[in-house]
C-alpha cells in the first residue's frame, strides 16, 4: 500500500487534475463566452500553438475584443531528450539538423549511405523527417 501511495497515486492525481481542467475548458468553449483562440492557447500552451482569430461570435459582436494574431514561430525540434552526446553535437541549439545534397551529383554509394543514415536517425528516436525534392535513394528500403 505504501508503494502504491508513493508511486501510483501522484500519477493518478495528475491525470485527474488534467481531466478536470480539460472539462472546464470544454465548458468554457461551449458557453460561447470566451474566444476559442484563447481557450486553445490555454489548453496547449502559448509557446506551442499560434493564435489566429476564428471570427467567433465574440469578435463579430465586438471588434475591439478581437485578439491579435500571434504566430508560434519555427517548429520545435522532433528529438526526445536526452540525446546521445555524439548525436547532440550535430544539432543547433533548437535541436534541428539541416542536410542538403544535390541528387544529380550524389554517387550511388553516398546515396545508399544517406538512406542508411536516415535509418540510424530513426533508430535514435527521430520523430519527424521532412524530405524536400526528389529522394536519391530507395526510401522504402
Amino acid at each position: 500500500k505504501a508503494v502504491w501511495l508513493k508511486r501510483v497515486e501522484p500519477v493518478r492525481r495528475i491525470g485527474w487534475l488534467a481531466s478536470i481542467r480539460n472539462l472546464d475548458l470544454m465548458r468554457k468553449f461551449l458557453s460561447d463566452a470566451h474566444c476559442p483562440a484563447s481557450i486553445l492557447e490555454e489548453l496547449y500552451g502559448k509557446d506551442k500553438v499560434g493564435r489566429t482569430c476564428s471570427r467567433c461570435s465574440i469578435c463579430r459582436s465586438d471588434p475591439d475584443r478581437r485578439l491579435a494574431t500571434r504566430p508560434v514561430g519555427e517548429p520545435r525540434a522532433p528529438w526526445i531528450k536526452p540525446l546521445d552526446p555524439l548525436l547532440a553535437d550535430l544539432f543547433d541549439k533548437d535541436l534541428r539538423l539541416l542536410v542538403t545534397y544535390d541528387p544529380n551529383t550524389l554517387p550511388r554509394t553516398a546515396s545508399r549511405r544517406l538512406g542508411e543514415t536516415f535509418l540510424r536517425l530513426q533508430q535514435a528516436r527521430l520523430a519527424k523527417l521532412i524530405q524536400m525534392g526528389a529522394q536519391p535513394f530507395d526510401m522504402t528500403r
